[in-house]
């Protein structure tokens, strides 16, 4: 998406958010900021229509001449907006009127007018022609809905939203609606389906008109700590390097999420009770769901706790949730009477008993239940064992020596079968690649050496994540400096000004020699050629995930070649290798590279891609290729 069809942060959430904030009688602690934040957001927006909309507040939020001030705005940019729109009517064509009718319904969405407004986007939605625009325009309808708490219009407007993008939108509109829809299933507690939606969301997310980057963070810890399997909970939130980037500007958020983790009960109840005084109330989204977290939670801790436990005392509960005997007494009587843990009170002898049921009825029960999915798995191992058995016959009468004599002959011979065979002898020979290792095979053990003495190169993304500050990315590149990185990779794609301050921010900093420590020696030329490495060996890499189409890449990058980046990272589909040689022959004059191939599957997409010319630098996901066999043959077409 270009940065002219970037959608508008209107209107503006965090106003309602800040008068929620100051209208609660329970929150008094935060009303001096809310207020001030409210009265900067109603006057930098001209939202005089909205103020109007709003119950008397004493005292005032604004004197009458601040509002007069407001409304003469509106009326002067309103008729500015109506003579232009009359003009396109007169003089353009049907583009010119789409986006005159956009200009006035945007205008009414930021002031806050909120019935007109409606009718003007969907006046613009009947007269514009495009599929982006025209998806642009109901999301803009669902966050009049969410500015204004009106349900009816978020649903309307969600289902329209997600047959519009099923007709085709693009990978930045699709991933965009998953934090819509998450956001919508979240006011209305289904915490499992949003969280799902937005841990998928996490790397890519793009969604900044409807939630600041952090706040969107915030709920995502939120909602997957509740309903997140504990395995999961540490691979897509403990371990997430996108969560990880936010967490230590939140510490009460990382402490309620680790503490539950590692079974720190008396820091969790802390931190929960932390979390619901400084998250969850003041949120208009959660408020109205705290009691119902915070209860949730608590069953959730007990669980997890009586799970290791065929019994305990209610001392050492109480103990180990840090509250008295009394209080745990009372609660695990109240979930144990509906039915929430399965336990007993033994009153006389203090003691919690665990009653669960059998894991075999349990599993019983889910074959009853779920037959059809227990059927697919035997169906699909009937299937693995019979491409075993086709495999093994091979072996029968032969000799094992002979077999373990040339192993290269013996795993053709076992893999013969026409549908396991998948040649790539037009791209490198065998003779080619046995040449290739025994060429090198006299320098490993120095290759091993160096290794071991400087460590594997890597690089960093930390300060390359979308929607940072310019504070933030220049601290973390310069702490990633002094951590010893030298090359350093930024997400792009989301909004074309912020990637090129970014880019060239970061390359400021990395090519500044004050920037390093004292005795900082730079990496070999021989390791650096052809990667664009400034005067200090630092390199610049770009990652767009996919969100181009061909055309705007080769633009698009272009745009960014003043940062000197060494490559462009999936810069479209990764199943279109004829769009990234077109690409990649576009931006060879800039000197810019193209990666790709962590979404490829197997050897034959990578010796497609090699053949064509359409990357510089081969990138595999060893858990996709699934074998050493698999890598090996792709390292060695690429070499």
């Amino acid at each position: 998406m270009s940065n002219e069809d970037a959608p508008l942060p209107i209107p503006n959430g965090k106003v309602p958010q800040n008068y929620f904030v100051l209208s609660n009688s329970r929150l008094s602690h935060l009303h001096n900021e809310a207020r001030s934040a409210l009265v900067k957001g109603i006057q930098d927006d001209e939202m005089a229509p909205y103020y109007l909309s709003l119950p008397s507040l004493t005292p005032p939020l604004l004197s009458g001449d601040a509002l007069n001030k407001l409304k003469e705005a509106n009326t002067k940019t309103l008729e500015t907006l109506d003579a232009a729109l009359s003009s396109a009517y007169d003089t353009e064509g049907e583009s010119e009127i789409s986006d005159a009718l956009r200009a006035r319904a945007n205008y009414l969405t930021k002031i806050g007018d909120k019935d007109k407004a409606v009718e003007a986007q969907k006046l613009a939605l009947e007269k514009t022609p495009g599929l982006g625009a025209r998806i642009d325009i109901v999301l803009t309808l669902v966050r009049i809905g969410f500015f204004f708490n009106d349900q009816e219009i978020i649903r309307t407007y969600m289902k329209k939203a997600e047959g519009l993008v099923e007709e085709g939108g693009d990978w930045d509109r699709r991933n965009r609606l998953k934090v819509y829809s998450g956001l919508q299933l979240l006011s209305i507690r289904q915490f499992d389906r949003a969280a799902t939606l937005f841990v998928d969301a996490l790397p890519t997310f793009t969604a900044s008109e409807l939630l600041d980057y952090n706040d969107f963070v915030t709920l995502t810890v939120i909602a997957g700590t509740l309903v997140l399997k504990r395995p999961d909970l540490k691979k897509k939130i403990i371990s997430s390097p996108e969560v990880n980037q936010v967490l230590p500007e939140i510490p009460a958020l990382s402490d309620f999420t680790k503490s539950l983790y590692n079974c720190d009960y008396a820091k969790f109840f802390v931190s929960l009770a932390a979390l619901e005084q400084t998250y969850l109330l003041p949120s208009r989204i959660l408020s109205p769901h705290a009691r119902y977290y915070v209860r949730e939670m608590r069953i959730l801790a007990y669980a997890q706790l009586l799970e290791s436990y065929r019994s305990l005392t209610l001392q050492s509960m109480s103990t180990a949730f840090g509250v008295g005997v009394e209080f745990v007494d009372k609660d695990l009587q109240k979930f144990i009477s509906s039915g929430r843990l399965n336990c007993t009170i033994d009153k006389v002898h203090g003691i919690v008993e665990t009653n669960r049921p059998s894991s075999k009825n349990a599993q019983y029960e889910t074959v009853v239940r779920q037959g059809d999915l227990l059927l697919n798995s035997v169906q699909k191992l009937s299937k693995v064992c019979m491409a075993i058995k086709e495999v093994a016959n091979r072996l029968i009468g032969k000799d094992v020596e002979a077999l373990f004599e040339d192993m290269g002959k013996t795993w053709d011979y076992l893999l013969a079968d026409p549908q396991l065979r998948w040649y790539i002898t037009d791209a490198i020979s065998k003779e080619e690649a046995l040449a290739m290792l025994r060429e090198r095979e006299a320098s490993k053990a120095q290759r091993e050496a160096l290794v071991r003495k400087i460590g594997y190169p890597a690089y960093i993304t930390s300060a390359g994540w979308l929607r940072y500050d310019d504070e933030k990315v220049a601290r973390l590149v310069r702490e990633a400096i002094g951590a010893g990185f030298t090359h350093f990779k930024m997400k792009v794609g989301a909004n074309f000004e912020d990637d090129y301050r970014r880019a060239n921010l970061i390359r400021s900093i990395i090519d500044n020699p004050s920037s390093f420590p004292e005795g900082y020696s730079p990496p070999t030329a021989g390791s650096l050629q052809g990667k664009n490495a400034g005067p200090m060996g630092c390199v610049l890499m770009m990652d767009a995930n996919q969100v181009w189409d061909v055309d705007e890449a080769v633009k698009y990058t272009k745009g960014l070649a003043s940062a000197k980046p060494w490559f462009i990272e999936e810069p479209t589909a990764p199943d279109d290798i004829l769009g990234h040689a077109a690409i990649r022959k576009a931006l060879k004059p800039d000197g810019i590279g193209v990666a790709t191939g962590e979404h490829a599957h197997n050897r034959m997409t990578f010796k497609q891609l090699l053949q064509a010319e359409a990357i510089d630098v081969c990138q595999i996901d060893a858990c996709r290729l699934a074998g050493v066999t698999e890598i090996l043959s792709v390292l060695l077409m690429a070499t």
